[in-house]
């Protein structure tokens, strides 16, 4: 949700300014490869409710090893190995990095910052 407070005086320039209240991305505590619901595969699936400019999602193992990376907010990861098993029970670290619009100028410019966000998951078979 977006909010914009716009001051207009005769005469006189006026500034609008864009907040954002809160962070539209959810990122699971925990997840199973299996599919639970009859559909398709559930693996890990970042959720969001906005379509965030320069998304970048990085999990990683234990070791620090890159296990899934994308910049497609819609893509899952089933967590396999490289035989196509599902991968033991474990924790991950996810790291998402995107690009917000955090002010609006006089000239209707906005200008953006980058944000990261950081956290883990486990994964449950």
């Amino acid at each position: 949700m977006m909010k914009a407070l716009v001051f207009i005086f005769l005469f006189c320039s006026f500034t609008a300014s864009a907040q954002e209240d809160s962070l539209h991305i959810y990122v699971p505590r925990h997840f199973s490869p299996w599919d639970c619901d009859g559909g398709t595969p559930d693996g890990f699936h970042v959720f969001t409710d906005m379509e965030y400019k320069n998304y970048h999602l990085i999990l990683f193992n234990r070791w620090g090893e890159v296990m899934f990376e994308t910049t497609d907010q819609d893509a899952y990861w089933e967590p396999k190995d490289e035989k196509g098993e599902y991968l033991d029970d474990a924790v991950y670290v996810w790291q998402i990095t995107y690009t917000k619009s955090t002010d609006l100028d006089f000239d209707g410019v906005l200008e953006f910052t980058e944000e990261k966000i950081k956290g883990h998951t486990y994964c449950l078979n």
